[in-house]
Parts: structure tokens; C-alpha cells; sequence
């Protein structure tokens, strides 16, 4: 039986829909979305503070004064393992001119396109020490102050270039750091609305938010709580990704359902602790979907190979192929964490949607994670998993 939704609009389909028609069924549509990496190139542009999107930190030269520097290494040395960084992602130090390193500066940067908004933008920081632009950005000098530089933008120009040249001259460690790069009108505000009005705009129609692209889920080598992304990190453009606070943040302050998707290697305490923080944080009157990992039956991903590698060993004694023993781990790993979060929310647990995945052209991925044979503690439908994501591509024509 169709839903009032999807009788009004099971047959608008593009190209008939009408502009207007097109917009009433997506803001009445039960659709949640991915959310792309946040990325210095991405068009998502979710922070009014434009450094937590900024590139890596990259290392630079003068061929005009520094020994061993090329006019084909000055734009990047490849030096980057060499940086001396704090806990937060911020460079302490910068070397003095010698044939090894070769830097003698860090810079990061913003691959932006024509359509990102010109004009001026305010870049505070902390510490001592010598910040120049380059490429769409320029200083204006005479309106800048030490901690507070003001920059004018013209994407026609290319990229935005920041660099370091000298931090803590005085080595009393008072280096630069907590730089923020925000345009004019967000200056007072930034810090108390993180999340930009285009990308909250754009996120509006959906009811669900899945951070599987923010979280780096896949590939991911984080296992121990400690070694997640905070909300202090500098950017959340690392392999790290967004802080776990920041995703809770946004999932209140749009008052949409959260879909988080963990690491493969996440140890008990990370499991643990992510969902007492999210207990904590979310919204009393908001559920979240928790998913383990993201594709498990897809080897283009590590998590895939790691988790077969422990079906291998989990299921030693079974005669059953690799891959049934990994989707075997999978399905058994899942309901295990569906039981930490449920445990966490001991007196809500109906607020805790806890996720299968499959694949949807095999559907016995599906079944047989949801059995899981292999497990001692199965079938692991039975231990809490309310839910089923067949991972479907649809829209091909768009």
C-alpha cells in the first residue's frame, strides 16, 4: 500500500518534474544522505571556519635562498613526515636554511573553483610569528594586525595559498596556531554557529545524516578511542576525519537522525566510549543508526580483507570458504557492538537503530550475516539489529 508521499509522487520523475513539484516531494521524502569527506577541494564547504577544510600541511622552499631547493621541489618538498607537530595538528617548529630538510616553511591550501565566494576574509591566529598568502589570496596590510590578518579572495586567480615562513622566533613556545580562516560577516559568529547557512541549506530536505565519508570509515587504521579525530584537531581533513563531537553537533542543531559507521579495527573501550558520548551529547528526542564499518564484502576496501583475516581465525575449525567466514565475523562483530550501544543506552534502547549491511546484487550477504552460522552466539538478527542497508545505486540517469 503507497504512503500519501508516495502516491503523490510515484510518477514524477525527472525530466517531468516541475521545478516546484520536484522540491515539495524531496522536503516531504523519507531520504537521509551521505555527506561527502570534508576535503579542501569538496564544493560541500560544511564550517564557517574554512581552516578545518583546509589541505594537509605540505612543506615549501625558496630555490632563491634555500641550499638544495629547485624551482621543481619549492612548491612541495615531500618533506612532510619531518614536521614537528602538536597533538593538535599544529607546527611547532620550522627548520633553519640547510640541504636537509630543504624546507624552511609549511603552507597548506584550498583548491577552490569559480564559484566560491569572493571577497574579504579574516584569518585569526595565536602565537608569534610570519603568515604570507599567495594565488587568490591577498593581504591587505594596512588592514591587518598581528593575530588578525585580512585577506582578500578572487577565485578568479586560483587556489588559496597560507603559509608559514616563521613560527615562535623567540623559541619560547609561542607558536602560531589555532588559525582560523573565516570570511567577514562570520567573524563574531563562527564560534558559536560552527556549521555553514549553504550547507545547512543543503542538508535541509533529509531526515537522516550517514557520516561514513566524515567518520574515513573506509581504509580506516583507528582502533583505540584515544586515537579518534577531537574537536581541538586543526583540520578534520586528515585521515583522522571529523570529531565524533562535531557529528553529534550538527545532528542537533538540524535535528535530523545521525548514522554513524565505525572503524573495523574499533576495540570494545572505542565502541564503548563513542556511544556514551553520543548518549551524553545527542538530542533525548533523536535515535542514530549504528553501522560496523562500511561494504564488508567489498575487497576494493581494507576493512573487508582485515575482517576475513579474522572469520579465518575466529572460524578456524570450519570448513567454510574465506569469504563465508568473513561475512560470518561481520555478522557476529556487528551484533556484538549493536550490544555495547544498547547496554549504554540501557533505559532507551529503542533510541538505537543497530545496522546490517549487504550487497544488494548478492542478497546472501544478507542472510548469512544475519545468521551467522558460524558464531556460537548466533543468529545475530536475534541480538538486537533492527535494520538492513543493501547499498542500492539508483539515479544513474541524473
Amino acid at each position: 500500500m503507497l504512503t500519501s508521499w508516495a502516491k503523490s509522487c510515484r510518477l514524477l520523475l525527472p525530466p517531468l518534474w516541475a521545478a516546484a513539484s520536484a522540491s515539495t516531494c524531496l522536503a516531504q521524502a523519507p531520504l537521509g544522505t551521505n555527506l561527502d569527506q570534508v576535503q579542501d577541494y569538496s564544493p560541500q564547504l560544511p564550517f564557517r571556519d574554512l581552516f578545518l577544510s583546509s589541505r594537509e600541511w605540505f612543506t615549501q622552499c625558496d630555490p632563491e635562498r634555500d641550499p638544495g631547493c629547485t624551482d621543481s621541489t619549492a612548491f612541495n618538498t615531500e618533506e612532510a613526515a619531518l614536521l614537528d607537530l602538536d597533538a593538535s595538528g599544529w607546527v611547532r617548529t620550522l627548520p633553519t636554511r640547510s640541504a636537509a630538510p630543504i624546507f624552511t616553511s609549511v603552507a597548506t591550501f584550498w583548491d577552490i573553483d569559480a564559484t566560491f565566494p569572493a571577497g574579504r576574509y579574516i584569518v585569526l591566529y595565536q602565537g608569534d610569528g610570519s603568515i604570507d598568502y599567495g594565488l587568490a589570496a591577498r593581504k591587505n596590510s594596512s588592514l591587518s594586525r598581528p593575530g588578525r590578518d585580512v585577506v582578500e579572495v578572487a577565485p578568479s586567480r586560483g587556489g588559496i595559498l597560507l603559509r608559514i615562513t616563521a613560527t615562535d622566533p623567540q623559541q619560547t613556545g609561542n607558536y602560531i596556531r589555532d588559525i582560523h580562516f573565516v570570511s567577514e560577516t562570520d567573524e563574531s559568529t563562527f564560534t558559536t554557529n560552527r556549521f555553514s547557512n549553504a550547507f545547512l541549506q543543503q542538508i535541509q530536505p533529509y531526515q537522516a545524516l550517514r557520516f561514513m565519508d566524515w567518520l574515513r570509515t573506509n581504509n580506516s587504521e583507528v582502533s583505540n578511542w584515544e586515537d579518534r579525530a577531537k574537536a581541538t584537531d586543526a583540520r578534520f581533513s586528515t585521515a583522522r576525519g571529523v570529531a565524533p563531537e562535531v557529528l553529534i553537533e550538527l545532528a542537533n542543531a538540524t535535528n535530523k537522525t545521525p548514522w554513524v559507521t565505525l572503524p573495523h579495527r574499533a576495540t570494545d573501550e572505542y565502541i564503548e566510549s563513542f556511544a556514551a558520548l553520543t548518549k551524553s551529547l545527542l538530542k533525548a528526542d533523536l535515535s542514530i543508526y549504528v553501522e560496523y564499518s562500511n561494504e564488508a564484502w567489498n575487497s576494493t576496501f581494507s576493512q573487508g580483507t582485515w575482517m576475513e583475516q579474522q572469520g579465518l581465525i575466529l572460524f578456524a575449525a570450519s570448513g567454510e570458504s574465506s569469504f563465508t567466514k568473513r561475512i560470518n565475523f561481520y555478522g557476529k562483530r556487528s551484533a556484538d557492538i549493536c550490544e555495547i550501544w544498547r547496554r549504554v543506552f540501557s533505559d532507551s534502547t529503542q533510541r538505537v537503530i543497530c545496522v546490517m549491511a549487504s550487497q544488494a546484487a548478492n542478497a546472501w550477504t544478507a542472510t548469512e550475516a544475519l545468521a551467522c552460522p558460524l558464531s556460537a552466539q548466533g543468529p545475530c538478527v536475534q541480538r538486537g539489529i533492527g535494520a538492513l542497508a543493501i547499498a542500492p545505486y539508483f539515479g544513474d540517469y541524473i
